[in-house]
């Protein structure tokens, strides 16, 4: 196999190909093979078109067939021969069959940029010190006694404040004349701070199975968005008067609870509080070291994986809307326009991604087998019925298990940074601090998409013109990332073998 690589930009390169004829030709015999089995020619039994017609009615198709089957395997090994470290097919621009001599094509790849990486080591930052106050702490034990009270309820007297009660509660929109709540038992803790004052004030002079109609207008800012600026009239028929009694703060509440006496309860919510704000310090650190990271750098970066980064992004933003979005889809500007949106984060987080990769390169982190092990065996906790061998297996069969090497590589790569740092303790922040938009921990590998095609199969249609068409229906075959441990990313601007 013969090729030839030109140097179109730092992430790009243009690759023309030679596949010999003794490669090629079994699949071009199959292809023929498939066609002939298929094929209604006039005149001819299916199954018995001669090749020579075949070939002059179908060399587009032939054509296409061998370029799914030869180039993403042909390019891969043309990266491995050429040292290039390869992260796309993005453009099949041509494609030729000479017969009995060669398999001929031109493509465009996507490729990790050259860049130096400058010093890692000894980022400063300030790290707030940590302290809990006793107001944290009541706090706490207030929602404890809140979730320990009992409601009993009272029979012998109407409403008074502080009252928990439930009412039958419709709400009309008047000029529409449509229904915007009717609700049964609707519960209302008049003591809550947020009870709507409507409500509050129709309660004033209510016993029980009284019904009261009301009519206002909703305010701009109302809390029930719905009743905004409408003309309201509200119907409530009072079902149940309590009383909430919470119980006493005291050595008994404690014991209740598992402790000893008060004080040790309240010295384990401080340790809990102590230990969630530690735990957010740190993840706040991470984003400003990382932050102040990959500011040093304005490299380009290779479009696939900037759209797949955008891609990625935008799926976890309307994940929570699924269900909505199944009903209501999002027309196509609106979904460009969300997409466009991400592209200038994805090319950050994509450009801190390469940045890692090359610190761990440079500090030599490896991932043992027996850390792959573990995260393994953490993996199938999360699984029913799971065990390590059984994730392997299956991580294995996706082609995901580099993947889970490449996420522990550079988990370990975020921690050195980390200890390497130089972390000045402050109880407040003198200065404002570059942050990126990543997790304290580098994101696990997502599963794969189960609608998209697998890459080996998403392949250009080229035209007998040879003119460029696009790649498969997400424009980009995206081989899983594996670390390369070749030292150079491409070869020289054009070279010839």
């Amino acid at each position: 196999m013969q090729s030839k690589i030109t140097q179109k930009s730092p992430t790009r390169i243009s690759a023309e190909v030679t596949v010999d004829w003794d490669k090629a030709g079994s699949h071009f015999d199959h292809s023929i093979r498939e066609l002939r089995a298929q094929a209604n020619i006039p005149g001819f039994r299916k199954g018995k078109a001669p090749t020579a017609i075949l070939k002059r009615k179908y060399l587009d198709e032939i054509t296409q067939d061998m370029a799914r089957k030869l180039v993403p395997d042909s390019i891969a090994e043309v990266a491995k021969d050429k040292d290039i470290k390869m992260v796309g097919l993005r453009h099949l621009h041509r494609a030729e069959i000479k017969e009995n001599v060669s398999f001929i094509f031109e493509a465009e790849i996507d490729v990790i940029p050259e860049f130096e990486l400058s010093n890692y080591t000894g980022i400063e930052v300030e790290s707030l010190k940590i302290s809990v106050d006793d107001e944290a702490i009541q706090h706490d034990l207030k929602h404890m006694l809140e979730h320990g009270a009992t409601d009993t309820v009272i029979t012998d007297r109407g409403f008074e404040a502080g009252d928990v009660v439930k009412v039958d509660l419709t709400v009309l929109d008047q000029d529409a004349a449509e229904s915007l709540l009717d609700v049964e038992r609707y519960e209302i803790r008049s003591a809550d701070k947020d009870v709507h004052p409507v409500l509050l004030e129709m309660l004033q002079g209510m016993a029980l199975d009284d019904f009261k109609e009301h009519e206002f207008t909703g305010a701009e800012d109302d809390s029930f968005v719905t009743w905004r600026g409408k003309n309201i009239k509200a119907f409530m028929e009072l079902k149940e008067i309590a009383v909430r009694i919470e119980p006493t703060l005291d050595d008994a509440f404690a014991k209740a609870k598992g402790f000893d006496s008060l004080d040790a309860l309240k010295k384990d919510i401080a340790d809990k509080i102590s230990d969630k704000a530690e735990k957010q310090e740190r993840d706040r650190l991470v984003s400003v070291v990382l932050g102040k990271l990959v500011e040093k750098y304005d490299f380009e970066v290779p479009e696939s994986m900037v759209i797949e980064e955008a891609e990625n992004q935008l799926d976890q933003q309307l994940r929570p809307f699924a269900h909505l979005l199944k009903q209501n889809p999002l027309d196509r500007k609106t979904m460009t326009d969300l997409f466009q949106g991400m592209i200038p984060q994805a090319e950050q987080m994509v450009r801190l991604e390469l940045v890692l990769n090359k610190v761990a390169d440079d500090m030599k982190i490896e991932t043992p087998e027996d850390e792959l092990e573990h995260e393994l065996g953490h993996m199938a906790e999360h699984e029913a019925g799971a065990t390590a061998e059984s994730i392997r297996a299956k991580l294995e069969a996706d082609g995901r298990l580099e993947n889970i090497k490449y996420f522990l590589r550079r988990k370990k790569a975020v921690e050195a940074l980390m200890d390497a740092a130089k972390v000045t303790k402050v109880d407040s922040l003198t200065e404002a601090e570059p942050e990126t938009d990543t997790e304290a921990e580098p994101e696990k590998p997502k599963k794969k998409a189960a609608k998209k095609k697998p890459a080996k199969k998403a392949v250009a249609k080229v035209s007998d013109t040879g003119q460029d068409e696009t790649l498969g229906e997400d424009q980009s075959v995206k081989p899983a990332k594996k670390k390369s441990t070749r030292k150079k990313a491409t070869k020289p601007s054009e070279t010839n073998e």
